[in-house]
C-alpha cells in the first residue's frame, strides 16, 4: 500500500476558479489523479520556499550567470529566471556555494523552513531523481494517463500527470527528470518534448551509439561509475548543448581529430571531449 501525501485539499484549486481545490479539480477523480494534483501542490510550495530562501541568502545574479550558461539561454537574454522551476531544480541539484564544495541543496535542506511531508518530499526528490530521455509510448489525455520509456535502459514508467498529458504525443520524446517520490513514479514539469514529427530513429539510434561508447570508455576509467551518474553527467550536453535528436558527428568528429593528431588515439579524443563537455559542471 503506497503511502498517503498529506495535502490539504481545502486550498485554493490552481485554476483560479476561487473554489477549494476539492470542489473543483479535485472533485470525482481517481485516486492516482488526486495523488498527480497533491504531488503538484507540494512541488509549488516547496520551490516557493526554496527560491525565497535562495533570494535571501545568496547573490542570485551569480547563479543565474551560470544558470544561463549550462541551459544555453544568451547572456543577454532579459528574462527573469529567478522564479522559474528549471532554475529552481538548477539551484537544488546543480549549484555549490561560492566559498566551499557544500551544495546548496545542503544548505536548505537543514533549513526549519519545512513542513515534515515537505521536508520528506524534497529528500526523496533529491535522492530518487535522475535526468533522462524518454519515448512517449502512450498518452490518455482524459485521464491524464502517461506511458513512458527510458531511451537507454529501456525501463517503462507509468503514471498521471495533468500538465504532461496536455502536450505530449505518442511518439514523441521527453527529455526531463524523472522522480521516484512516496512510491509514486512522475516527471517533473520542467521537461522539453519533441514531436514525433521531428524524430528521426535513424537519429537518434546514432546520438544512442555515440553515448553508449562514451560510457563504457569512461567505466574503464571508473567501475564505480553508474548509469544515473552518468545520465545525469550529460544533462547540459542536451540541455544547452547538443541537440540530441540530430546525427551525434561522433565518426566524423574523430576523423577529424586524428588527421590533425596522427599521434594520438581513441582514449585521447574521448578526454577532449570530455574535458569540453564536463568543465562548467566543475566550476
Amino acid at each position: 500500500m503506497k503511502s498517503k501525501i498529506v495535502v490539504s485539499e481545502n486550498r485554493p484549486c490552481f485554476c483560479n476558479s476561487n473554489k477549494k481545490f476539492k470542489m473543483c479539480h479535485g472533485l470525482n477523480v481517481s485516486e492516482e489523479v488526486l495523488d498527480t494534483y497533491k504531488m503538484n501542490f507540494l512541488l509549488r510550495d516547496v520551490y516557493g520556499k526554496c527560491i525565497h530562501y535562495f533570494n535571501k541568502h545568496y547573490d542570485l545574479k551569480e547563479y543565474i550567470k551560470h544558470y544561463k550558461e549550462f541551459s544555453n539561454v544568451p547572456e543577454d537574454d532579459k528574462n527573469d529566471h529567478t522564479f522559474s522551476f528549471r532554475f529552481i531544480e538548477f539551484l537544488l541539484f546543480r549549484a555549490k556555494q561560492k566559498t566551499s564544495d557544500k551544495t546548496l541543496f545542503a544548505d536548505i535542506y537543514n533549513t526549519v523552513i519545512f513542513s515534515p511531508t515537505e521536508k520528506m518530499f524534497l529528500k526523496q526528490l533529491y535522492d530518487n531523481s535522475h535526468f533522462g530521455i524518454f519515448k512517449v509510448l502512450e498518452v490518455n489525455k482524459d485521464k491524464f494517463f502517461i506511458k513512458i520509456e527510458h531511451i537507454f535502459e529501456k525501463e517503462v514508467f507509468e503514471f498521471y500527470d495533468k500538465e504532461a498529458g496536455t502536450i505530449l504525443k505518442q511518439g514523441g520524446l521527453i527529455y526531463g527528470r524523472v522522480f521516484n517520490v512516496f512510491e509514486r513514479v512522475g516527471i517533473l514539469p520542467t521537461f522539453n518534448f519533441k514531436g514525433p514529427e521531428n524524430v528521426k530513429e535513424s537519429d537518434l539510434k546514432k546520438s544512442l551509439e555515440g553515448f553508449t561508447k562514451r560510457l563504457e570508455h569512461l567505466q574503464k576509467e571508473d567501475s564505480s561509475l553508474t548509469f544515473n551518474k552518468f545520465i545525469n553527467s550529460i544533462e547540459y550536453e542536451i540541455y544547452g548543448g547538443d541537440n540530441p535528436y540530430e546525427v551525434y558527428k561522433y565518426d566524423d568528429a574523430f576523423e577529424k581529430f586524428q588527421k590533425e593528431h596522427p599521434d594520438k588515439d581513441m582514449d585521447d579524443f574521448l578526454d577532449l571531449i570530455e574535458d569540453e563537455l564536463f568543465d562548467i559542471k566543475s566550476r
